[in-house]
């Protein structure tokens, strides 16, 4: 089965259902489908065939879902990562389709959505998709297991599995719901959860990251369930009347990154939703799962038990040597079925704990434990920063900071807060006072979703006797 195949077949239950809620429109199931035909005619029309590689360079809920339909229906490679306009990347695309052309890049290579389009909506029947379709492959981003950006490819059977296999929300009819996923409409888990919503025949609202709040809108919509990271709870806590807003909200599931016992117990108390949290990868899925008891709270660290029958899980040494009587250790993650995902860029899917992936496994740097069926976060080996998802490695952000200012020596250290949530703490020492605004402003741009806690200057930096800054030393004296 396919996921136009299946869209279809829930399509043909409520055709004028609305399935799709964005701050731009509202599309029906049917509307869906009559977008899918357009599209399809215009990518064919521009010559591209089945197997082909299309770049989606667009945010917008609509395009997204509709091009991954597109996808399915023709047997395309779709990347939602907007590269490949330059042909030096590991991305070469025979198609990119964009909102406005852009210039200086190969202009033959670029298909613009034009209002047009919209124009043929309802200008004929809607084809009979039921039945048809497969093949596709999807190119997501991701931060990996050292917070350097790579590229993951999965098939659209891996995609389907994933929906078909992972309890999400058990026991919910998500048919009679109405689902917001507060994560970029372009990330991978966003794309598979709506879907998920709607081929069991729900509905969906998906945002822009920039909308200001989403409190407003889970009250207009009339919002019952929602996606979303630590980070955006801790946001939602903080903001008035949030206990208001959230009165009519059944089920919140937490991804990205660890949702600590302080953050699920403060929500617990202002919000009648049952609250589901667990951990996963994009190289993988779901993983581990679980429903927050508010009577009985986990202990710090839990990430929950298996959120599919197909998760095999293994222990491994820092060597990447793996451990097989082991209940402790690196943290190794594979599909029996072997339809986990791969690195794209040449040289990412060999074997090692630096590359992520070992003998199948993916080994995303953190310890854990098992005890029985449940798992407990330990610790991370990886120096890196995960703010609910967005993963960046400290020698990244220590190397652009000093292309900015190379008369400047920084130290950035992983601030953990009462909330259980990373935040950076950045340690400098240079010719002048940096003020802060103009730091979060460059983090903004160049590290999406890293917030600054507190930016200190020194006179000097701690040095090692190998001439390195001594981050152990900073991190003793300044976090304890």
């Amino acid at each position: 089965m396919s996921l136009i195949d299946s869209f279809a077949r829930a399509a043909a239950r409520r055709p004028e259902k609305i399935a799709l809620i964005t701050e731009r429109s509202q599309l029906s199931f049917d509307d869906i489908l009559q977008l899918v035909q357009i599209f399809d005619m215009q990518l064919r029309t521009h010559g591209l065939d089945a197997g082909k590689t299309v770049v989606l360079a667009s945010a917008r809920a609509e395009f997204i879902l509709v091009m991954t339909l597109v996808a399915s229906l023709r047997g395309y490679r779709l990347s939602f990562v907007s590269t490949g306009l330059d042909q030096n990347g590991p991305l070469t695309p025979d198609l990119v389709l964009v909102e406005e052309v852009q210039p200086g890049h190969d202009t033959a290579r670029q298909l613009q959505i034009s209002p047009d389009w919209f124009a043929l909506m309802g200008t004929r029947p809607s084809p009979d998709y039921t039945g048809r379709g497969g093949g596709a492959l999807f190119i997501f981003g991701s931060s990996g297991s050292t917070g350097k950006r790579k590229l993951v490819q999965s098939t659209e059977a891996s995609r389907e599995e994933t929906i078909r296999l992972t309890r999400s929300l058990p026991g919910v009819d998500m048919s009679q719901r109405r689902y917001l996923s507060t994560l970029s409409p372009k990330n991978g888990m966003a794309v598979t959860s709506n879907l998920a919503v709607l081929l069991a025949g729900g509905s969906i609202v998906s945002l822009q990251p920039q909308s200001p709040s989403l409190l407003p809108y889970i009250d207009l919509y009339r919002v019952d369930t929602i996606g979303s990271t630590p980070g955006m709870v801790a946001k939602l806590l903080g903001e008035e009347n949030a206990a208001q807003y959230l009165q009519g909200v059944r089920d919140m599931r937490f991804g990205g990154a660890l949702t600590s016992a302080a953050l699920l117990r403060s929500l617990s108390e202002i919000c009648p939703a049952r609250l589901h949290f667990g951990y996963g990868a994009a190289e993988i899925g779901t993983c581990f799962d679980m429903i927050y008891d508010p009577a009985n709270p986990p202990p710090e660290g839990y990430v929950g038990r298996p959120a599919r029958s197909d998760l095999e899980v293994a222990f491994f040494d820092d060597a990447g040597q793996i451990l097989p009587d082991a209940t402790e250790g690196l943290i190794g993650l594979r599909l029996t079925g072997g339809s986990g995902r791969s690195y794209l860029e040449a040289g990412q899917a060999t074997s090692g704990p630096s590359a992520g992936f070992n003998d199948g496994y993916f080994l995303p740097g953190d310890y854990m434990r098992r005890d029985g069926e449940d798992y407990f976060l330990l610790g991370r080996a990886k120096n890196i920063i995960n703010f609910s998802g967005n993963k960046y490695a400290l020698e990244a952000i220590q190397s652009k900071l000093a292309e900015q200012a190379p008369d400047t020596g920084f130290a950035p250290l992983v601030d953990i807060g009462a909330d259980g949530l990373e935040r950076l703490c950045l340690i400098y020492s240079g010719p002048q006072e940096l003020p802060k605004p103009q730091v979060e402003a460059f983090f903004d741009q160049a590290f999406p979703g890293v917030q600054i806690t507190r930016l200190l200057r020194l006179d000097s930096l701690p040095m090692t006797e190998s001439g390195k800054i001594d981050m152990q030393a900073l991190r003793a004296a300044h976090l304890g």
